[in-house]
């Protein structure tokens, strides 16, 4: 019997000689154009529901400077007093008054054991030490706080933060920031009695209790206490623990709002009208 005619074949098409296109992240994009038209308007004005929807996508590295300072308040204290920092590390500079001497001490100790995560989402997750350039900008960001601010001083755990604003801002900007953080965002953790750590460790304590019961009580078990382990997060605003692809969204966003004075989303009532 002869063979049936083939009607359709199926062709195998050579594709290597040309390139697939790129494909373009839109949740990226979309970000991206969000905070550029948040940019220069104040939280109040915009809302903080569409403040809230563009956190959600988090924060573009190139525009993170500019949105850190604009929402957190560090950019109207900077333009407020713009000489004030180089006014600071001048007082400061060489043997100069403007800090005390056990202070530079304890600031040259803890310098070369400060260490971060990663500048940049695309670079490696290792946590390396900070490079020499870096040292310096965190010895006079640093050395200007003490300065600035003798009641407090330096307390280990600064060095922590400040390396990690430098990891995105410039150094004035990373040392408003400071101020920002440890006068009013962590008020009293930094003082001889830690009374702010002491309150917040403690109010996480029973939040642990009431929502993860079974947490509790493996810590109970273990005889750990929650201060033991969370101390140093307060200390350091997260920044010796943050691991930009390890830490979980929900924890990301928390420190987010919290940098750029955004209240925690309220929990809706059953029954409660909606706005």
């Amino acid at each position: 019997m002869a063979k049936a005619p083939v009607l359709h074949q199926r062709l195998a098409v050579d594709e290597s000689w040309y390139d697939s296109p790129a494909t373009v992240d839109m949740s990226a994009v979309e970000a991206e154009m969000d905070w550029k038209a948040l940019l220069g308007r104040k939280v109040e004005k915009v809302g903080f529901s569409k403040f809230a929807a563009a956190l959600s996508k988090g924060v573009p590295p190139a525009l993170r400077p500019q949105v850190w300072l604009s929402f957190s308040g560090a950019g109207e204290r900077l333009r407020a007093q713009p000489t004030l920092y180089a006014e600071l590390v001048a007082r400061c500079d060489g043997d100069g008054d403007g800090c005390r001497g056990d202070v530079r001490d304890q600031i040259e100790k803890d310098l070369r054991r400060t260490e971060i995560g990663p500048g940049s989402p695309s670079t490696s997750s290792k946590v390396e030490p900070i490079s020499a350039a870096k040292v310096e900008s965190l010895r006079r960001v640093l050395l200007a706080f003490a300065s600035f601010n003798p009641d407090v001083s330096y307390v280990q755990g600064m060095n922590f933060i400040a390396a990690g604003l430098l990891a995105t801002l410039p150094e004035d900007a990373s040392f408003w920031m400071l101020v920002l953080i440890v006068e009013q965002w962590l008020p009293g953790h930094f003082g001889p009695r830690m009374m702010g750590n002491h309150v917040d460790c403690r109010v996480l304590g029973l939040l642990t209790t009431q929502h993860l019961p079974r947490l509790a009580d493996g810590l109970k078990s273990l005889e750990v206490s929650t201060q033991l382990l969370t101390a140093r997060w307060f200390l350091c605003f997260w920044a010796s623990v943050q691991r930009r692809r390890a830490i979980r969204p929900a924890a990301r966003r928390a420190i987010q709002r919290a940098i750029l004075r955004v209240p925690p989303p309220t929990t809706r009532i059953a029954g409660a009208p909606t706005r």
